[in-house]
């Protein structure tokens, strides 16, 4: 029997019920991880041993990308410092492709992202000065 394919997704808004279905539904073929962060305060959803909900940021934080970015990436590493996965799934290009890019680019781990019509018709137009951002991601 082959070993399951080990995913880690990077999305900070599981709870949106078709990331949910998306996970379970992976269970069969993979070994999914669900890395879900959030807001301090937010308190713990799930009691599923494959998700991982790490609050790690205020509501300032959300202003400034790169610092928020910054905590939850150290967050990150503190928690998958002994895990290797084959894959990193970002749920999104900025938020959470931003992370999965610095995952690879510290620990070579590939990566996909999925851009969805926010990314293009909200950060992508109202905030350019992330232009380079999505491009390296």
């Amino acid at each position: 029997m082959s070993r399951k394919l080990k995913v880690c997704h990077i999305c900070s808004y599981y709870e949106n019920i078709l990331f949910d279905n998306l996970v379970k539904e992976q269970i069969l073929f993979t070994e999914p991880r669900v890395f879900f962060f959030k807001k301090y305060g937010s308190g713990n959803q799930y009691n599923d041993k494959r998700i991982d909900e790490v609050e790690c940021y205020n509501n300032i934080d959300r202003i400034f990308f790169f610092l928020k970015a910054k905590k939850v990436f150290t967050k990150y590493k503190e928690l998958y410092k002994n895990e290797e996965f084959d894959l990193l799934f970002a749920h999104s290009l900025f938020a959470n492709g931003y992370i999965a890019y610095l995952a690879n680019k510290q620990f070579g781990t590939p990566y996909i992202v999925m851009v969805q019509n926010t990314d293009i018709n909200v950060f992508y137009r109202f905030k350019p000065y992330l232009s380079r951002i999505a491009l390296k991601v």
